[in-house]
């Protein structure tokens, strides 16, 4: 069994090696303009190392008690929980019903799995994981049409009072491709009403070509693209 010894220069190099890897993902974090970036990724992956060797060496003088138990895992244990709280408020959630901040929320998480595997002396584990993380950001924020999200719109047309009307205006959106999702109909004079609704566009349906396609519907008052 190999037997650690407590050394301030190991502390200290493995505190840079998690500093280094959580700033390589702050980095590609700050350079998307998140709210999470560089000196955020650092603190949490130093702190997670730092933990951790607190962790596995801070009670080496209590183990060597005869008849003391301490369970040592437990202090890791409580760092995964207590990053929940930091990963909660990067989360929001818009009026839109679009939720934002997951992927960096996740990334502070895995921040800390890093910051814990080199504080274990895992140094190959946590680069590769650093490694890993860089080279599928980088990949999944390319335009890969598989991985990209449809556009989303709001539109709002005069209907009559009938309910076959507001099949017709659904039926001819369905007919270009474009998905209705939510209505709602206001009244709008005495025989009129307004329809409103949100849409889902296909993948492959850019701006113009919605714009192009919504202005040849009949009785259309306005629409508007939605931001992603």
């Amino acid at each position: 069994m190999e037997k650690y010894v407590i050394n301030d220069s190991i502390f200290l190099f493995q505190l840079i090696c998690a500093g280094l890897c959580g700033t390589a993902l702050g980095v590609e974090r700050q350079s998307r303009m998140k709210s999470a970036g560089v000196r955020t990724h650092f603190i949490v992956s130093v702190a997670s190392a730092l933990m951790m060797i607190v962790s596995k060496y801070g009670f080496l003088d209590v183990i060597s008690i005869e008849g003391a138990s301490v369970d040592i895992s437990r202090v890791a244990a409580g760092i995964i929980s207590g990053i929940g709280i930091l990963g909660g408020g990067l989360i929001f959630i818009s009026k839109q019903g679009l939720v934002r901040g997951m992927t960096t929320a996740a990334g502070i998480w895995m921040t800390v799995g890093i910051g814990m595997a080199i504080g274990a002396r895992m140094y190959i584990l946590g680069f590769e994981g650093t490694i890993l993380i860089l080279l599928m950001q980088c990949l999944f924020h390319r335009k890969l049409e598989i991985l990209k999200d449809p556009l989303r719109a709001k539109v709002m047309f005069l209907v009559g009072d009938k309910k076959e009307d507001v099949e017709t205006v659904v039926q001819k959106l369905e007919s270009i491709g474009i998905e209705v999702s939510m209505i709602k109909i206001e009244r709008k004079g005495e025989k009129n009403f307004q329809m409103k609704c949100e849409t889902v566009l296909p993948r492959n349906m850019e701006r113009d070509d919605f714009t192009e396609k919504i202005v040849g519907i009949e009785n259309l008052l306005w629409f508007k693209l939605m931001k992603k």
